[in-house]
């Protein structure tokens, strides 16, 4: 896809490079790019990626997301586009959804909230759900469904990249 196909739509962030970049994917983790992704340097609690943004660039990634000082390293001679946002973690999510086809918008989506008894009740309604011959997508601390499909949660909460591309599944699968 097209990074000028995946920033329709978003504003906030200043683009540095060619608009008909190709992006083949979305990744947090430089451990894991592949070529063609578009690595997201986020500031985390624990660390931050944009410690990591010469190794993802150095495994292939096509573009990088950062807040501002993150590529102050790079601005003799950029290696790949860039997007520079001081609000990245909430232009991931937008990217995201972009990236994935919007498929959150086709879903009819139901959030479970409260202090006790959130996993017990999002299984019951998937399973009703089922029951009543509705195809339905699952996405809990105990693991996440796409109709029958189980699959394993890394995290008790997706990240925008994970939440994306599991609405992506459900709608594919017509959940």
């Amino acid at each position: 896809m097209k990074l000028r196909e995946i920033l329709r739509g978003i504003e906030g962030i200043q683009r540095m490079g060619l608009n008909e970049t190709e992006i083949t994917g979305l990744c947090l983790d430089s451990r894991k790019i592949k070529k063609g992704d578009l690595f997201a340097a986020l500031p985390g609690t624990a660390g931050d990626g944009a410690d990591y943004i010469a190794d993802a660039l150095g495994k292939g990634a096509n573009a990088v997301l950062c807040m501002a000082g993150a590529i102050q390293q790079f601005a003799a001679s950029p290696p790949a586009a860039w997007l520079v946002t001081e609000q990245p973690t909430r232009a991931l999510a937008e990217i995201a959804a972009n990236f994935y086809g919007n498929a959150h918008k086709k879903l009819t989506i139901v959030g479970v909230t409260g202090t006790n008894g959130k996993t017990t009740v999002a299984n019951l309604l998937w399973q009703l759900s089922q029951q009543l011959g509705h195809k339905t997508g699952l996405i809990s601390t105990l693991g996440n469904k796409v109709g029958e499909r189980e699959l394993v949660a890394t995290h008790t909460t997706p990240d925008a990249i994970q939440l994306h591309e599991l609405f992506a599944q459900m709608h594919e699968a017509g959940c």
